[in-house]
């Protein structure tokens, strides 16, 4: 069973819905949930490794923590990284900073959860 929690403290804003399409970009339903608080840390949102760190163009600066049952929880649009591959992650372990890198329109946190093969 995976367990996750949202990856930011405090009061936060859903500002885009998973599965909602995406009308700005016209490419489709929406793959994870857009998040935005003042604070701008994005912590660990489940215990984990740090399984890739990468650029994307859509995604930006992104991080992917998997679980030990196989899920994968990616935290993009990051404006700083703050962890390694390899790292051993927990809930509130600081991952790093909200950004705008990638295809957005301002800052935030793009976050999903993908099945064992890494799949929405």
């Amino acid at each position: 069973m995976s367990y996750s929690r949202i990856p930011l403290n405090g009061m936060f804003r859903l500002t885009n819905e998973f599965g909602k399409e995406n009308p700005r970009y016209k490419c489709g339903w929406h793959t994870g949930v857009d998040l935005v608080n003042d604070e701008g840390i994005i912590y660990s949102p489940t215990f984990g490794k740090v399984y890739n760190i990468t650029y994307d163009v859509s995604y930006g600066n992104y991080v992917d923590i998997i679980e030990h049952d196989g899920f994968h929880h990616w935290l993009c649009h990051l404006s700083q990284v703050d962890v390694a591959i390899g790292d051993q992650v927990q809930p509130t372990d600081r991952i790093g900073l909200m950004g705008a890198t990638g295809k957005v329109t301002g800052k935030h946190l793009h976050y999903e959860i993908r099945n064992e093969s890494n799949k929405y």
